[in-house]
């Protein structure tokens, strides 16, 4: 009897196991629509049409976003001297913003031009999938791959995530907007590691200008 006791524990002990591991995340728990309409009326500063861009890859696309902790849009739309990078915990609900820089070619103070060609030194507009981290000349950065026409070349032009000096409030005190990359969007240092480690290998990255 009490070997038979002891197998019904062990067998409810493995299938609680399983239940909790199959359980869903916070963020699977709601649907990706009720999400994105939940972040669209609790930060009003995070453009529609970007939410729903970057929504839209995102369903279209789970098989290859791995990374559904995550999700980045950078609002182009807004000058340099702001914080226009938004990375938004898809499981808390919280968001977090950030100076980024866009190219040299694109613009000062606001990104007016963009380019997906060699060589431009304009920043390129369009969905990102998040690669894996390396060490580059940089420091730790965060490879990204172009998913539509007009960021094919992102891999070709070195286009990633990574902290540059000149990204910084004393850039924007000296010149009257932010330092410039060479296409890359680029952070403050302070905080490249910390997004690296967050949203690499697999969020979905969305560069924005309406």
């Amino acid at each position: 009897m009490r070997g038979s006791l002891r197998l019904v524990s062990i067998q409810s002990i493995c299938l609680l196991f399983i239940l909790v591991s199959l359980a869903p995340t916070p963020a699977k728990a709601q649907s990706w629509s009720a999400i994105e309409q939940t972040l669209a009326s609790k930060y009003p500063e995070l453009p529609k049409p970007a939410l729903i861009k970057a929504f839209g890859f995102l369903v279209a696309n789970e098989n290859v976003v791995h990374n559904t902790s995550y999700m980045t849009i950078i609002d182009f739309d807004l000058p340099s001297t702001v914080e226009r990078m938004y990375v938004i915990n898809l499981q808390s609900l919280a968001l977090k913003k950030y100076l980024v820089a866009h190219g040299r070619n694109s613009g000062e103070k606001y990104a007016i031009r963009f380019s997906n060609e060699l060589n431009s030194w304009m920043t390129s507009l369009g969905v990102y999938l998040t690669g894996a981290p390396y060490i580059g000349e940089h420091g730790l950065s965060m490879i990204l791959h172009g998913m539509e026409p007009t960021n094919s070349n992102a891999e070709a032009r070195g286009i990633v995530l990574h902290g540059a000096p000149y990204v910084s409030e004393e850039t924007i005190h000296v010149l009257g907007y932010l330092g410039r990359s060479l296409g890359c969007p680029a952070v403050n240092p302070q905080y490249s590691t910390e997004l690296v480690q967050e949203l690499s290998n697999g969020s979905v990255f969305l560069a924005y200008h309406m």
